[in-house]
């Protein structure tokens, strides 16, 4: 197995690691000390293209492999680790499009969200559930030709912040982990209401 990354992917590691080290380090301890949402830092990775580092060129990402991926991942995480947590959370909601969405939800959202345009959040985690799917109680039924969905997520990186939600709910409950659906939240979708942030120890921005 080679670890060896190419020209290319070590010129973009570089130019991150210089804003890491410019922007990010810059705004770490006034996110954390004033709990305000990280969004300079990210705006600042969303202009190089960051935020799409996971996904392939055809949906506007950088097409570059795991090891330079992770080296940038790395590099976010050192500068700033909230920033890291957000950055990742916008990954599992893009890498969700792209493992089952449509080819129409992947030719719109990806792009968007590749470019700095969109920022999205993953809602899995639940207060009675956590992480475990098994244990979900958010339940999506149709309903006047679309759905209905009732239930309740915890721990949402970048929920309020997010232009769109990729949420995972329960469509057919007798299935357990397997009757689970994931549905596409625009920001401002009638219904969606946010609780105040959490009090953490650590990652307030």
């Amino acid at each position: 197995m080679s670890f060896q990354i190419d020209e290319t992917e070590q010129a973009i590691v570089d130019a991150v690691e210089k804003v890491c080290r410019d922007v990010l380090q810059a705004n770490a301890q006034r996110y954390d000390e004033t709990e305000t949402f990280c969004a300079e830092s990210l705006s600042a990775l969303g202009e190089m293209g960051c935020w799409g580092i996971n996904l392939p060129e055809q949906y506007g990402g950088f097409g570059i492999g795991s090891i330079a991926m992770s080296m940038i991942v790395e590099a976010v995480a050192a500068a700033c680790a909230s920033t890291s947590s957000a950055l990742t959370a916008h990954f599992l909601a893009t890498d969700s499009i792209l493992i089952g969405g449509t080819e129409e939800q992947k030719q719109y959202w990806l792009p968007k969200a590749a470019s700095g345009e969109l920022l999205g959040a993953f809602g899995l985690t639940e207060p009675a559930a956590g992480s475990n799917p098994a244990d979900m109680r958010t339940i999506a039924t149709r309903e006047n030709g679309g759905w209905r969905i009732r239930g309740n997520k915890h721990y949402i990186t970048n929920a309020k912040e997010a232009d769109f939600i990729v949420l995972y709910a329960k469509t057919d409950p007798e299935a357990g982990a397997r009757g689970i659906s994931a549905f596409m939240i625009p920001k401002g979708t009638e219904g969606v209401e946010f609780s105040s942030p959490e009090k953490t120890m650590g990652l307030r921005g």
